[in-house]
């Protein structure tokens, strides 16, 4: 999805036991800085339990548990299945916590929200701050807390309309992203060098329908929370790469809802806004740990994937204004996971101050090298105003990818223009 400037669309996470060096089992790492929530019973006064489905006849039950963005899917005809709260540490790359433990007290943060080592070098992993006593610390944990694999698969982009039909589609056949600094489980750690500059590099290449295939992005992030992204495209009718403009991060992606600084919620630099604390509260979240797929592999009929789960999570929510006065949004509304500190909704709010879209992202749990991970499923943008919408749906994610999507030279304006019609 480097066509919409996003952070990655999968994340690294772990397992609940690891093997010990001695060919015995070590008890997984726990964490520290995530706190209880209630069961479905107890918040529902007995009316709802795990298992159950999650729709506009039961959602008043636990209104006070779920998202304005969520309430309307609801009352609109989405149904989500009830799951078990997983415990944050089954959600996390064992490395990962090590990492944050080991580094607790060191993270240096200036106001722009570039995070550095004592030393000044850049950030060396784990969450730069586990227990933020700020917004602008929990994005900074968002932002600097990289996972190591580097994905490619196929993401299928469904276009929306009001009435639930699916009027176009849009295929990304490859993609990939290449994590640079704060590495804390491949080799080499903790930077790529001669890479120490950048945060992750991402490459798409879209394959179908015809007039878009061969269009390839790739987009460079670095750790300078001062400096715009990079970004390239190979242009196939013009057979040639051009360069793309780092400043209008809010100007469309492709004509849909998906915005370039909207991917993954937020996906701008972070001195280019003001974070403020709202609340932090038990939310019903699309980022569950149930293995398998979170959702359909198809959209069907209507706006919303069938089979999602939800699970309640300890939430921190955090509201995000634009510096720049002509912005098309007045605010971001953003829940954050405190477990694991992945954002999986987005509310944005127009000049007005109307609710206008919500970017949600839909997670189960799988494996790879490093542990277990979220593995994204769906990927929703639903217009309020318009009442459309777009959604993702990613499969065939590689999280142990092969050789060549390790290398920086896949992520290369080399690379990008070979993959041409």
């Amino acid at each position: 999805m480097g066509a919409f400037g996003h952070r990655g669309f999968l994340y690294v996470l772990a397992v609940g036991l690891l093997a010990a060096p001695n060919g015995g089992r070590a008890e997984q790492p726990k964490i520290w800085w995530q706190n209880p929530v209630p069961s479905i019973e107890e918040i529902s006064k007995g009316r709802l339990h795990a298992g159950d489905k999650l729709n506009k006849e039961t959602i008043d039950a636990v209104k006070e548990y779920v998202p304005e963005a969520f309430y309307r899917d609801l009352q609109n005809g989405a149904e989500w299945l009830i799951v078990a709260t997983t415990p944050a540490e089954r959600l996390l790359i064992p490395d990962l916590i090590k990492a944050s433990k080991e580094n607790l007290g060191k993270a240096q943060l200036k106001p722009d929200g570039t995070v550095f080592m004592p030393d000044g070098k850049p950030w060396i992993g784990g969450f730069p701050f586990p227990e933020p006593r700020s917004g602008l610390e929990v994005m900074v944990n968002r932002e600097f807390t990289n996972a190591d694999s580097k994905f490619g698969g196929t993401c299928v982009l469904y276009w929306v309309n009001p009435t639930g039909r699916t009027y176009k589609k849009t295929v990304m056949g490859q993609s990939g992203e290449l994590f640079a600094s704060g590495r804390v489980c491949q080799a080499p750690k903790p930077y790529l060098p001669g890479y120490e500059s950048e945060l992750w590099r991402q490459l798409s290449v879209f394959t179908d329908p015809y007039d878009v295939k061969g269009l390839g992005i790739l987009t460079i992030v670095y750790v300078d929370q001062s400096r715009y992204p990079d970004a390239w495209g190979y242009v196939p009718v013009l057979r040639r790469v051009q360069r793309f403009s780092s400043g209008q991060r809010y100007d469309s992606a492709d004509g849909s809802d998906f915005r370039v600084g909207d991917w993954d919620t937020f996906s701008d630099p972070l001195s280019f806004w003001e974070f403020k604390l709202v609340e932090r509260k038990p939310y019903f979240s699309s980022l569950t740990g149930i293995p398998g797929e979170n959702g359909a592999k198809e959209l069907g009929d209507g706006k919303y994937p069938k089979d999602e789960r939800v699970e309640l999570r300890d939430t921190v929510v955090l509201e995000a204004f634009p510096k720049d006065p002509s912005h098309i949004y007045s605010k971001k509304r953003i829940f954050v996971d405190v477990g694991t500190w992945k954002a999986y909704l987005g509310q944005f709010y127009d000049r007005q101050g109307e609710l206008w879209l919500a970017f949600s992202l839909w997670y189960s749990r799988a494996e790879a090298e490093c542990g277990n991970f979220p593995d994204l499923s769906w990927v929703s943008m639903q217009n309020y105003q318009t009442q459309g919408a777009t959604l993702a749906r990613c499969e065939g994610y590689l999280i142990d990818p092969p050789e060549h999507l390790r290398r920086p030279d896949f992520f290369s304006l080399k690379y990008l223009s070979s993959q041409g019609r």
